[in-house]
């Protein structure tokens, strides 16, 4: 476990990924017979890096308020740092929150390039369930990810936790993109 003082080193650590395919959302008699997700190729290649493409890397997550109630960890390999996990709870303020009390987010969570599937995401996402289990009230988990991002859809389904929803994000107003938003029941 780290403090918001590593952030800058723990920030090191790129979470930038090379998207190829996304899911297309096919709604299942209009939304009612549930959802679909269909992969499929993206016509070329795209470099996505959130900490670059929407300013909002680990130094700057001050700006969402009070980050005393986030629990920031870390993984080495070797004595080098490996990868990092955030999450958050009871925020006042921070949207992914919804204002409520008994709802944490998984606000961030990246591995070395170099390191990924090799479980130490896995290591770190459990690591953070069970301190959230321990240090909160919270009884579910959010975590958001993009269409764009297959893998990560993958490894939060293997982790246990279910889709619960899909939005258009705001810059893509084609449904290309869409934030999807899945949860984990930490009773």
């Amino acid at each position: 476990q780290e403090t918001a003082d590593d952030l800058e080193a723990y920030g090191e650590v790129s979470i930038a990924f090379t998207a190829d395919s996304r899911f297309r959302v096919e709604w299942l008699e209009r939304g009612i017979g549930g959802v679909r997700l269909i992969e499929e190729p993206l016509e070329a290649p795209r470099l996505i890096d959130f900490d670059a493409d929407k300013g909002v890397g680990p130094v700057r997550w001050h700006r969402f308020g009070d980050i005393g109630h986030w629990g920031f960890f870390a993984a080495y390999v070797e004595g080098r740092r490996a990868g990092g996990a955030t999450v958050s709870y009871d925020t006042p303020g921070y949207g992914m929150l919804e204002g409520r009390t008994d709802l944490a987010n998984l606000t961030d969570i990246r591995v070395d390039p170099k390191l990924r599937h090799q479980g130490v995401g896995a290591a770190l996402f459990r690591h953070a369930v069970t301190w959230l289990q321990a240090s909160a009230e919270c009884r579910r988990l959010k975590i958001e990810t993009q269409n764009t991002n297959p893998r990560a859809c993958r490894f939060y389904a293997a982790q246990g936790a279910r889709l619960g929803g899909i939005q258009p994000l705001d810059e893509s107003p084609d449904e290309f993109e869409l934030d999807l938003f899945w949860y984990l029941e930490l009773g």
